[in-house]
């Protein structure tokens, strides 16, 4: 139990000093919905099924070591895609960041043409602003966008997330008895 609240406490810890670090990693709030929370609750279903059956193999610290060593490069390796896409699929609209689609309806293409040097923040304010989005952007091309920004977070966030379980079910694990000598 005291290995335990240690290991929460440095969770915990880890949490409050990256907070505002997560936050600007996580794509925008119309994206955070329940895809999101289905994958990060299936991983820690998988995890808690992978920690209850590795617990049960000898030198199971080693086997979570490595899976936590393995995690942590292909979450780095895979922010990069996850990065590109929301830059390229997002715009931001007083500080916020909202979805935009690939696809600009006809009459975005025509302002569009008059105002070549436009942002997209420009280009959305002439329309009405970020609730008017589906007058500039086809509502399909939107759809994609959200559905292709929610993928790259999920694949993103679920190699770091394991890392985190993996270190702590290396650190959480009962140390296995060693024989008497």
């Amino acid at each position: 139990m005291k290995i335990l609240k240690h290991a929460v406490g440095i969770v915990a810890t880890l949490f409050f000093a990256f907070k505002g670090s997560l936050l600007g990693i996580a794509p925008p709030e119309e994206v955070r919905k329940w895809p999101v929370a289905f994958a990060l609750f299936f991983l820690l279903i998988i995890f808690l099924a992978v920690s209850a059956l590795v617990r049960t193999v000898k030198g199971h610290r080693t086997i979570v070591w490595v899976a936590a060593l393995g995690c942590a490069p292909l979450g780095w390796f895979l922010f990069r895609p996850y990065q590109t896409k929301t830059y390229a699929l997002t715009f931001l609209w007083n500080g916020e960041s909202y979805v935009k689609g690939e696809v600009l309806t006809q009459q975005a293409q025509e302002w569009k043409a008059n105002n070549i040097q436009a942002t997209d923040s420009e280009l959305v304010s002439s329309f009405g602003g970020p609730d008017h989005k589906d007058r500039i952007w086809t509502p399909e091309s939107i759809a994609k966008a959200r559905v292709e920004i929610t993928e790259k977070y999920i694949l993103f966030v679920v190699p770091l997330l394991a890392t985190v379980l993996f270190f702590l079910e290396g650190l959480v694990a009962p140390y296995e008895a060693q024989p008497p000598t």
